[in-house]
């Protein structure tokens, strides 16, 4: 049996940054609450960048995919540094073969890489 979905919210204030770990499966059923986690963590004031760290998923669907790229766009809106990290090979697979080519250049394998493409487009901590 899959893990149940659950997300963990946290602020890293070394790098000015909030983590939206998620954990378990992703599919048409849980991607409503994963976008509702993406968007009140977006909600919060100021313009920290936002994690979406995915080491934890199991497997995820095209719903969940939408969701984390809602997500983006809706960070890009607002001018807020977005990352998904750990992000699968399946869904990195999703990704490439759906042509998201704006959702791989936001990909990162963990907070090192993150420091240093914030670092690289001038973000702010």
């Amino acid at each position: 049996m899959p893990a149940p979905f659950r997300t963990e919210r946290s602020i890293v204030p070394e790098m000015g940054t909030f983590i939206l770990q998620v954990f378990g499966t992703i599919t048409f059923e849980e991607a409503p609450e994963l976008r509702e986690a993406i968007f009140s963590t977006l909600k919060e004031k100021g313009d920290r960048p936002l994690v979406v760290e995915l080491a934890g998923v199991e497997r995820m669907d095209t719903a969940g995919v939408a969701a984390l790229l809602e997500g983006l766009i809706e960070s890009r809106r607002q001018n807020r540094p977005y990352f998904l990290c750990g992000p699968s090979d399946s869904v990195l697979r999703i990704f490439r073969l759906a042509g998201l080519p704006d959702a791989l250049e936001s990909c990162c394998r963990g907070p090192e890489e993150v420091q240093e493409k914030l670092g690289r487009s001038g973000s702010r901590s």
